[in-house]
């Protein structure tokens, strides 16, 4: 029974990611021939035993959760909009990717708070008029 394309597309999406872990835990999983165990012995100077922490490591207390800070967003119009759905097209969203004309970019940029300055040739500078 032949496939169609969406079926394929699903099995290699798939594959990919079995791979992808499989990389991943070869990357982060000890090994037991690990490169990196040669013991470095000091050569300069003397070894500073002060650094040591007070407290075995097992008695340490747990790092705080660190809470997400929550992302800012910008109101802008459609199309403001649809030049930043183009700038950072994600496959599984609305966005078309693909070129843009530079006038829209810059209106983009100036709806968002950007300062647009012309330089010599073909340079612009771009500056976040909120950090000054």
């Amino acid at each position: 029974m032949p496939m169609n394309q969406t079926q394929v597309d699903d099995l290699y999406t798939q594959l990919a990611l079995v791979i992808l872990e499989e990389r991943t835990e070869r990357t982060f999983l000890p090994d037991s021939n690990n490169i990196g165990t040669k013991d470095k012995s000091k050569t300069r100077g003397v070894a500073d035993t002060s650094s040591s922490p007070s407290e075995p490591e097992d008695q340490q207390t747990p790092p705080s959760p660190i809470e997400p800070t929550p992302t800012p967003t910008v109101k802008v119009n459609k199309r403001d909009h649809r030049t930043f759905l183009t700038l950072f097209y994600t496959p599984d969203a609305d966005g078309v990717p693909g070129e843009l004309p530079w006038i829209d970019f810059l209106h983009a940029m100036g709806s968002v708070g950007f300062f647009m300055k012309k330089l010599d040739g073909p340079a612009w500078l771009l500056d976040d008029t909120d950090a000054n």
